[in-house]
């Protein structure tokens, strides 16, 4: 019995047993029908008591509605268990209950102050479809292990509970309403679990929770999570979905492993919301594509090699209102920003970007690897991985249709926006560098090799060097200055002595240098053609501009150095 006292009953053919708890397959079922209905007849007792009872697999008589409390704490089922429709108006116990074959409990409305199904066994398919639990709900310690349980549209009006419950089949709690808190800390999945908008208006925990299965799904597709949410420990091996997911608090998804990939595309979080990934395993891909945010975002990570994002779709955001979304010590190498407003409101703390070959690829080769140490600039350049994925080779990068240059350059202009607001000035001249690139490249085939963009670049790396522009300065007043002697009928005969070296060529190139100076008396004296004329004036012209370009270099290197 429930309150330790013996039944009372005769025993049942000589055994140690009365009927109601004999577990003989072959016992009377009209005498096992007569006991039910003396104990249900019973108007003293408070509580109707099938505690340790045997239930035969058919045959035998069930109320539709109990107005007391019942006990079935460690019944035995051994045929279907069928509740359907039922009404329980006290507490319902069901502690250590075994169903052996199908328990049904779909539209059972459980109006008492508590239900216990703690430690109950289900061998087979369960059923709460559309069931009502008005009381307290404990199903901590149960072990579904049938193909199937199915708690779709069931509301649960207070706690429910299903700390270190194991679900071996397919587990659907679609449509379901958690009016209080919702606990399914230390859980287990075997299968699909589905929530799909599933009404969370209490706080939910699924701290350490396991979704085993690399081949199943975690599915919280438009779940509404109006309060706080705690998925902190959890590991999920198979796909995880939040898609249209909504969180109106705080949400917390620290230490979690999303082995299989997350979705997390369309995800609402509110004003109020501030979501969190403290250490959070991203081993695949993982999608907030479209998602919309006006809370806050963390991402964080105590060491940047812990918190890898593999690849991450951040397409397509709606930040522009957020408080805050910050990325620490976190690997942005494969993250895509496209169409993500990140000029102000996000911020990047110690991440590492994907890293690109400057000067079109030579500064990374084994011939020219000096070149970029000569222009006074390192081999690679920070960048987006929204970039690669503009390389038609790249066997990584997905659907290109969606990307194009003139996109991925306002990026790298929010981008060199957002880390100049913040005083990071080489990565905002990288990301500077990148937005050329881009406008460069969206000239077409052939337009970009001849273009401004890349006249800009091969003078002056867009700005970013101070030692290309003296490099094509002294290209031009040498060549100019050889093209002098030529003027001057000067003997071409090898003399075994470099020109350069020679005391005729630095005459050249000091007279050179006044002509440039605008010394008009000099060029007058010493030219007389139009030609003549016109090449002083190109020259006067290049060299002008390679100064200027020079001098704004030299500016933004010393704008930096003093951050």
């Amino acid at each position: 019995m429930h309150d330790d006292k013996p039944c009372g009953r005769p025993l049942h053919n000589g055994g140690e047993t009365c009927i109601c708890h004999s577990d003989d397959p072959n016992k009377d079922i009209r005498l096992f029908q007569q006991e039910l209905d003396a104990l249900l007849s019973n108007i003293a007792t408070r509580v109707f008591d099938f505690t340790s009872f045997v239930f035969p697999e058919s045959g035998y008589r069930l109320p539709s509605s109990y107005g007391k409390a019942v006990a079935f704490d460690y019944a035995t089922f051994l045929g279907e268990a069928r509740f359907r429709n039922v009404q329980f108006l006290g507490e319902a116990r069901f502690i250590g209950t075994r169903f052996l074959d199908l328990a049904v409990f779909d539209v059972v409305r459980f109006d008492g102050s508590s239900v216990f199904f703690a430690g109950a066994r289900f061998q087979n398919m369960a059923g709460f479809s559309a069931a009502r639990f008005k009381g307290r709900t404990i199903f901590n310690g149960a072990k579904f292990r049938g193909s199937e349980q199915n708690f779709e549209y069931a509301t649960f009006h207070d706690e429910a509970r299903f700390s270190a419950t194991k679900f071996r089949g397919f587990t659907r709690f679609n449509f379901a309403k958690f009016l209080n808190e919702a606990v399914f800390a230390g859980s287990e999945f075997e299968d699909h679990a589905i929530f799909k908008k599933v009404e969370f208006y209490g706080k939910v925990d699924f701290w350490g929770t396991k979704f085993r299965g690399k081949e199943n799904t975690a599915d919280f597709s438009s779940a509404e999570f109006k309060s706080e949410v705690d998925f902190s420990g959890a590991k999920l091996e198979g796909l995880a979905v939040f898609q249209s997911a909504e969180f109106q608090s705080n949400a917390d998804f620290s230490a979690v492993e999303f082995c299989g990939g997350v979705d997390f595309h369309l995800l609402n979080a509110n004003e109020k919301s501030h979501v969190v990934f403290l250490g959070t395993f991203f081993l695949k891909n993982a999608s907030f594509f479209g998602a919309t945010v006006k809370g806050r975002i963390d991402f964080h990570s105590a060491n940047s090699a812990d918190q890898q994002l593999r690849f991450v779709d951040f397409r397509g955001c709606g930040i522009n209102q957020a408080q805050k979304v910050t990325f620490r010590n976190m690997s942005l190498e494969k993250i895509l920003l496209l169409e993500t407003d990140i000029s102000k409101e996000v911020s990047f703390v110690n991440v590492v970007w994907y890293s690109k070959s400057k000067f079109f690829g030579l500064g990374s080769s084994k011939i020219f690897g000096w070149l970029p140490q000569f222009l006074g600039s390192s081999p690679t350049r920070t960048a987006v991985y929204d970039e690669v994925c503009l390389d038609p080779e790249n066997p990584s990068a997905v659907q290109q249709e969606l990307f194009n240059h003139e996109l991925v350059a306002r990026l790298y202009r929010q981008l060199q926006a957002n880390y100049i607001e913040n005083y990071n000035y080489t990565e905002a001249g990288d990301f500077y560098i990148g937005e050329q690139e881009m406008l460069r490249k969206s000239k077409g085939r052939w337009g970009q090799f001849f273009s401004t963009n890349c006249l800009y670049k091969v003078l002056s790396y867009y700005g970013e060097s101070v030692v290309l522009p003296v490099f094509w300065l002294l290209v031009t007043l040498c060549g100019f200055s050889l093209w002098i002697l030529f003027e001057t009928s000067y003997d071409w005969a090898w003399g075994g002595q470099f020109l350069l070296f020679t005391t005729d060529f630095w005459n050249a190139f000091f007279r050179n240098l006044s002509f440039v100076a605008f010394n008009q008396r000099a060029t007058l004296e010493k030219f007389s053609e139009p030609y003549q004329w016109a090449l002083i004036a190109i020259e006067q012209i290049i060299v002008a501009s390679l100064i200027t370009l020079f001098i704004l270099a030299l500016r933004r290197k010393f704008r930096r150095k003093s951050f």
